[in-house]
């Protein structure tokens, strides 16, 4: 993977199967990951399809950029990212009904489940088709001309691991594909970690250990606000020596804080105020609680990061 999602968050995996019972069955294999919805014909799912809009769509996540001085190229960007926004998701509950992945079955009545899936091509949702021995040249052919994006065969021993892997990894893929406009904006000022293969491995595993289910960037450095199994709130501060240079030119002149940018100089302390909280608004007394031991991660530069419950 070449980059990572800005944000990620649980979706509803759409099943298309006449089969009844081999969907009931499969269906509730998975439902303890995954959010279905099911139809039984393909003509029923284009009836909903067709009057489809993902919460996603409707959010706009550039704003008009006020020439802010912190941002030195700001009089060639017209536009800044609003985090908000991206928060904003978190906080919008119909977003779990947005559909990422889309399951069907080969063999249907009226409608084959490729000629199904070639109908709704120019969507952004991943397509999974499963198929008997029979289909599988029909199968790589339309892989190849990404009418679908994997397949699976029904009578595969490893069905339901397969399925599993195929469906994580195009979910994935479907956050990315929406992220990635955002993410090339962010770095027209620096580099990223979304898109350092080395923070991208290190990420992967921390959301494994850790249960991560959503997780969404809150700033210019890459933060992010993670969510676990149990709804329970992490932040994950990034720094860069791009930031923590940055953050002392800006304080460097207040002697009332001296010791806390020396501690930042040093590396031995970052800071971070909170979810959209600036050091300015606090008194410096209160600046004690707000700096942390960082962990380090040396990839395509050294990233100085530490997590903080919410």
């Amino acid at each position: 993977m070449l980059t990572m999602p800005l944000f990620f968050y649980q979706t509803t995996l759409v099943w298309v199967d006449d089969d009844a019972f081999f969907i009931k069955v499969i269906a509730d294999t998975f439902k303890r990951e995954y959010l279905t919805k099911i139809f039984f014909s393909p003509k029923s799912f284009l009836d909903f399809f067709n009057t489809y809009e993902a919460t996603v769509e409707s959010a706009c996540f550039l704003r008009s950029s006020n020439g802010d001085d912190d941002y030195e190229v700001n009089h060639r960007l017209p536009v800044e990212m609003d985090f908000q926004r991206i928060i904003d998701l978190y906080q919008n509950k119909n977003r779990i009904h947005d559909i990422s992945v889309i399951i069907v079955d080969f063999k249907m009545p009226g409608l084959t489940g490729l000629e199904l899936m070639r109908q709704i091509k120019s969507s952004a949702v991943k397509r999974i088709l499963l198929t008997g021995e029979a289909e599988d040249q029909l199968a790589i052919t339309a892989f190849n001309d990404n009418s679908i994006d994997r397949f699976v065969r029904k009578g595969d021993c490893n069905f339901s691991s397969s399925l599993n892997l195929y469906i994580r990894q195009v979910t994935t893929q479907y956050f990315c594909d929406l992220t990635k406009p955002l993410l090339t904006h962010l770095e027209a000022e620096h580099r990223l970690p979304q898109s350092d293969p080395v923070f991208i491995d290190f990420f992967d595993k921390w959301v494994c250990i850790n249960n991560i289910v959503e997780y969404f960037v809150f700033d210019k450095n890459g933060s992010m606000l993670a969510v676990d199994q149990q709804g329970k709130l992490f932040y994950f501060v990034i720094h860069t020596e791009h930031s923590l240079e940055a953050f002392c030119e800006l304080h460097n002149t207040d002697k009332t804080v001296k010791l806390f940018i020396n501690a930042i100089q040093k590396r031995h302390k970052i800071p971070f105020f909170g979810l959209f909280r600036e050091a300015w608004e606090f008194d410096p007394p209160q600046w004690a609680d707000h700096f942390y031991s960082p962990e380090i991660l040396r990839g395509r530069e050294q990233y100085y990061w530490r997590v903080v419950e919410g």
